[in-house]
């Protein structure tokens, strides 16, 4: 009798595991035909290349089996051409759907401002979330188009900057001349990372030293040419804060061809991405200051598969900046 009673038990323990295999495996087919819209702004910067490999590796680990479609702007501040993809994926993807294809955009938005707010306000309005990396859209521009996103992750740009012309006190003195270049002007980052240095410049206790600011516009070219103007009217520098990495190695480009040594001063970066680790590592390079893109795409994946499974989902997700030196 006992015997029968434990093989009942068994049977329905077995019932029960397999039932909850099948709604699980159901839940995981769900999503086989659903995408995820991932849009970096441009595929020429590593920086943003290493976002992606973030983006691909969290979506191997994920159990549903949604695919990720990867799109970029022509340049970093092509925000034109980001609408025209958010706008593309809405037509053919979700307008007059019940069941929408796309069930999350992840991207880094290449304005702070209004550009991007009507389209992102079409996919919360069809309650498609919005996970917003790197570079914040701004809370008066969201509250303008009546819209809002799910999350936004990025790297504490204003306290990498301070970090940096922390980095950079030992090598200053009274009247020593700095040169900052800086991202888009109205971007957002750009304008986090130079408040950052500033203020760093600030607590840094000179009472007289200039600054030189000159955007170029997060560019390794626009940088090398800035930097090569600057030097070819005799201009020179005690030391030199790119707001990125790829401007950092356009300024040493811009040293070498003046056949000037860049070790001969400090310049720091921002973004550590691995050119600039190889220059650091060369000493031509003083430091850059270290994100981490891939683990932020990471993370905006794993957003993804939280809110599918209806947890809650924290709103703002800040990243330390620590700066990357060569090992002395």
């Amino acid at each position: 009798m006992m015997t029968k009673q434990y093989f009942l038990i068994a049977l329905l323990a077995l019932f029960f595991l397999s039932s909850c295999y099948k709604k699980e495996t159901d839940v995981n087919n769900k999503y086989q035909n659903k995408k995820v819209l991932c849009i970096v702004k441009t595929m020429d910067n590593p920086y943003f290349n290493e976002m992606v490999n973030g983006f691909k590796f969290a979506s191997t680990k994920s159990p549903y089996k949604y695919s990720l479609i990867i799109r970029s702007g022509s340049a970093e501040g092509d925000v034109n051409g980001q609408r025209q993809i958010l706008e593309s994926f809405f037509l053919e993807e979700v307008e007059g759907k019940q069941d929408p294809n796309i069930i999350a955009i992840v991207m880094t938005p290449a304005s702070s401002g209004d550009a991007l707010t009507p389209v992102i306000k079409k996919y919360r309005d069809k309650n498609i979330p919005v996970i917003i990396v790197d570079t914040p859209i701004s809370v008066e521009a969201l509250k303008k188009a009546s819209t809002n996103i799910t999350s936004f992750i990025a790297s504490d740009n204003k306290g990498g900057a301070i970090k940096a012309a922390k980095e950079l006190y030992p090598f200053l003195k009274e009247d020593c001349s700095i040169l900052l270049l800086n991202g888009l002007d109205g971007h957002e980052t750009a304008g986090l990372r130079r408040q950052g240095f500033i203020e760093g410049l600030k607590n840094s206790g000179l009472k007289n030293y200039r600054l030189t600011e000159r955007t170029c516009d997060w560019e390794r070219n626009k940088a090398r040419e800035t930097v090569d103007a600057l030097l070819s009217v005799g201009n020179k520098y005690d030391a030199i804060f790119a707001a990125n990495d790829q401007m950092a190695i356009g300024a040493i480009e811009a040293f070498k061809q003046h056949k000037i040594k860049p070790s001969s001063l400090p310049i720091i970066g921002f973004d550590a991405i691995q050119d600039a680790k190889k220059y650091v590592d060369d000493g031509e390079l003083f430091a850059t200051m270290q994100q981490n893109p891939e683990g932020m795409g990471k993370i905006a994946i794993k957003i993804v598969d939280d809110l599918i499974e209806a947890n809650s989902v924290q709103h703002d997700i800040f990243i330390d900046v620590l700066p990357y030196k060569k090992t002395r």
